[in-house]
């Protein structure tokens, strides 16, 4: 079971998963310390398209070994 939780953070989805969770949580903390922002739902879901970008980043990047081999 430890070992599937591992494989899966470490792959592509599991990497989006730990950023978006990390935005999101970025997002509440700022709507905690300032009610009137009031975040919506589209707020955060824009934190999800936008963290996509760091694993398509390592996803491309040929030097990064995470994704699999591109040479």
């Amino acid at each position: 079971m430890v070992d599937a939780v591992g494989t899966f953070l470490a792959s592509p989805v599991g990497s989006w998963l730990r950023v978006f969770l990390a935005a999101a949580l970025g997002l509440y903390l700022v709507d905690l310390q300032d009610p009137e922002m009031a975040l919506s739902v589209t707020d955060y879901g824009i934190a999800g398209l936008v963290s996509v970008l760091p694993v398509i980043i390592a996803a491309l990047n040929a030097q990064d070994p995470r994704f699999g081999s591109h040479a």
